[in-house]
């Protein structure tokens, strides 16, 4: 579903759904209150088709130990720090239609009016969010997100709109955490960043989810861990900000044109000797890197590690503002490396544009610039 079609739906949804405190629906159509623990299979109906009412009021924590499904049209609203759990015998099945999506928002539209839906070592396929707007969470003390996964859980996201959060709009807490199916989402009005994630799971994210008017310049954050798996990351409409201190690449990564990388204080790309790196830009759509603050030396660098892998490239990439800590060089190459590099450019570092030590080989296709680096801009150990 288009941007346009979504925000349609969301203000619909919200002036009509929305219900102030101490407001009575007419004819006594009240929603059925939810609260405590599910602990057999439960199916959420549309108890008003045809009718928006709100179907069913959260109050206070709702866990949920078995699956509870959510049908087409429904309208879910939260009271102040309400919150729904699903644990590990439990999942949440909320798939609606293009033109009757699930409603899940605060009963006042107000950024952070309700905590969070917590996925807590909920590992199960049903956990999936399709066509449903999700509102206004997000503001509990402990909140972290209006969408908090914790542990082995997986979850779904398609079509999905998740919006006015108080924090940010999804916060994955674990590496182990997944997100098989993360496809044409809007994430907007978040207070913090709309993602925050790991290095291991940045490819689930797809190039089609847009991002609107979230706060910190609406990157998407990536906290550093280990890579393992060969993968691609994709071009995403905002940049991904690598916070580091290490985001290790043990598999094979290619990155797509027109990517766009922001880097944390003291960050580093770093290619291991099991892994590679392929950067494939081009002339109108170039990959870069910088620094989240654009002085000289904010991050470490992008290095490869004894990779001698022919899949090494750097085709048509910026690099600006590293060189801090050991790696004095935007771009470093150690041990027995082996990189390809073509119509890049090395800009601002706090030493080399380029170092390259004595056992790894640089192979320059042309086309490099060096713009404003504090030591030569390509040094090789002697």
């Amino acid at each position: 579903m288009k941007i346009l079609n979504y925000l349609l739906i969301l203000s619909i949804g919200l002036f009509i759904v929305s219900c102030e405190e101490g407001t009575d629906n007419p004819d006594g159509n009240e929603p059925v209150i939810l609260t405590g623990e599910i602990s057999s299979p439960l199916i959420l109906e549309d108890r008003f088709e045809g009718i928006t009412l709100p179907d069913y009021l959260i109050t206070g924590s709702l866990v949920l130990n078995a699956g509870v499904t959510i049908e087409p049209g429904v309208n879910i609203i939260m009271d102040p720090e309400a919150s729904i759990r699903v644990r590990i015998d439990g999942f949440l099945k909320a798939v609606g239609l293009e033109n009757n999506p699930i409603v899940i928002q605060g009963k006042s539209n107000i950024s952070g009016y309700w905590d969070e839906i917590t996925f807590d070592n909920s590992n199960n396929n049903n956990n999936i969010f399709e066509r449903v707007i999700i509102s206004d969470g997000g503001g509990g003390t402990f909140s972290s997100g209006m969408i908090e996964i914790k542990g082995s859980s997986k979850v779904n996201f398609t079509s999905t709109l998740i919006d006015n959060s108080g924090s940010y709009g999804i916060y994955i807490v674990n590496e182990e955490s997944s997100l098989p199916n993360f496809s044409g989402n809007i994430i907007s009005n978040c207070i913090n960043l709309p993602i925050r994630l790991y290095t291991s799971q940045f490819h689930f994210i797809d190039g089609a989810t847009q991002y609107l008017n979230n706060g910190n310049n609406n990157y998407i954050e990536v906290e550093g861990n280990g890579l393992y798996q060969d993968v691609t990351w994709k071009k995403l409409p905002v940049a991904a900000l690598l916070m580091g201190p290490y985001n290790n690449i043990h598999g094979d990564l290619t990155v797509e044109a027109g990517s766009r990388f922001v880097m944390g204080a003291d960050a580093k790309l770093n290619v291991e000797s099991t892994g590679s790196m392929h950067l494939g830009g081009t002339p109108t759509q170039r990959i870069s890197f910088t620094g989240d603050v654009q002085s000289p030396g904010y991050f470490e660098s992008v290095t490869f590690e004894d990779s001698n892998n022919p899949l090494n490239a750097l085709h048509y990439v910026d690099i600006s503002y590293g060189g801090s800590g050991f790696d004095v060089a935007n771009l470093w190459l150690s041990g027995g490396s082996r990189v390809e590099i073509i119509g890049c450019s090395f800009n601002y570092s706090a030493g080399y544009g380029v170092y390259v030590s004595r056992y790894s080989t640089l192979i320059d296709m042309g086309g490099n610039t060096y713009t404003g680096n504090t030591s030569v801009d390509t040094y090789y150990q002697q």
